[in-house]
């Protein structure tokens, strides 16, 4: 008995059929055209894991005096990881046992051949990452030095990278160190086709993002970090990875210097839009050459924090915006929110009563400018 499916239009019920013919054993033919793409990205949700041991053909009408050729795929596997897929097809003729024996064989040296592959790459990375954490505490006598270590490991200092910093969310030390599954998420993950990884810590490690000729876009790098951040969490579900990371591309010779803009993203980034779970260095602004000190940041945003829980609280703190902005006029800010003057006025004496800053500080205004200009008050509303 055979099943065929006459031009499918929906690939879920296309790999249920796939799945039910692995299961029981039955070939099916797929008469094209299908009214999607087939693909295993497409037929994945409802085949699961049946559909590298279902036998299928597929029919192309136009070419009906062609071969109808079935074929299974045999996944290649490296410490979990599959690397490849071993196809086997329908045989026109009988196979003895001679044929039998030379698939056995071909399929044992190419599993063979990718531990070969994977165990020289795993020592590349090694000699990467050693070569990452010397770089990171060189100085500037230790350039030649770090030149020679370069060759050795056969690393270019000219190629230009775009570094993303990691680590833990929670960055509790008692937690267990989970570099295995971290390389295992990164090894299974899109990051592979673009970007070397280098731990340096426990749960710490570094992204370097090669500068390639088309610009690297924002949106790309975030889908690339939620892909690798989801695959961490499914093996290790306590640990939540965050990003800080610098669109500026740099070669391994400016290394300590990007790695510090990541740390930067990451530190203040996670204190201002907490919601977040990457932070790019630009978008601190101001906040970024200001060098502020990250405890004095924590004590300026737990005030703010508090108001923020409050809906009402977020509309003083965004007519205050707009009042520092106009230079603490009351007519300008008034204009500016379509309000009566004496309205700004009560909303202002209601902040100054929340707040308690000083506006004759210099100071204390500047850090109330900037802190309530990276706040987004616009989407908590």
């Amino acid at each position: 008995m055979r099943l065929a499916l006459f031009q499918p239009d929906i690939p879920q019920n296309t790999g249920t059929l796939l799945r039910l013919g692995a299961c029981l054993d039955i070939e099916l033919d797929i008469i094209e055209p299908c009214g999607f793409i087939f693909s295993e990205r497409t037929l994945k949700r409802a085949g699961m894991d049946y559909l590298d041991m279902v036998r299928y053909r597929l029919v192309n009408q136009s070419h009906q005096e062609g071969p109808r050729i079935s074929w299974i795929r045999i996944p290649i596997s490296v410490n979990g990881s599959v690397q490849a897929y071993f196809a086997v097809m329908e045989a026109r003729e009988f196979l003895d046992y001679y044929d039998e024996y030379s698939i056995r064989i071909a399929y044992l040296m190419l599993q063979g051949l990718y531990e070969q592959i994977v165990a020289a790459q795993n020592m590349g990375n090694i000699g990467f990452e050693n070569f990452v954490l010397y770089a990171l505490s060189a100085t500037e006598d230790d350039t030649q030095k770090m030149m020679f270590q370069a060759n050795v490991q056969g690393i270019s200092m000219s190629t230009k990278y775009r570094y993303v910093l990691f680590r833990r969310a929670d960055n509790q030390e008692e937690l267990p160190n989970r570099r295995k599954e971290i390389l295992e998420a990164y090894r299974k993950s899109s990051l592979i086709k673009y970007a070397r990884i280098a731990m340096i810590g426990e749960n710490v490690g570094i992204l370097f993002l090669e500068d390639r000729e088309e610009d690297w876009e924002k949106g790309h790098i975030l889908a690339l970090l939620e892909e690798f951040r989801r695959r961490v969490l499914k093996s290790c579900p306590e640990t939540a990875l965050e990003f800080g990371y610098s669109l500026d591309a740099a070669s391994l010779g400016h290394i300590r210097q990007s790695i510090e803009k990541c740390q930067k993203a990451l530190n203040m980034g996670k204190m201002i839009y907490p919601s977040l779970f990457a932070w790019e260095y630009s978008q601190l602004g101001a906040l970024a050459w200001l060098d502020i000190p990250e405890e004095e940041l924590t004590h300026m945003l737990s005030a703010y924090s508090v108001l923020l829980k409050d809906e009402k609280n977020i509309e003083l703190l965004k007519t205050l915006k707009v009042y520092l902005e106009n230079n603490m006029n009351y007519s300008a800010t008034a204009e500016k929110l379509y309000v009566h003057i004496n309205t700004i006025r009560k909303r202002i004496d209601k902040v100054n009563e929340l707040l308690q800053i000083d506006w004759s500080d210099n100071i204390a205004r500047l850090n109330a400018e900037l802190l309530l200009r990276f706040l987004n008050l616009e989407e908590k509303i």
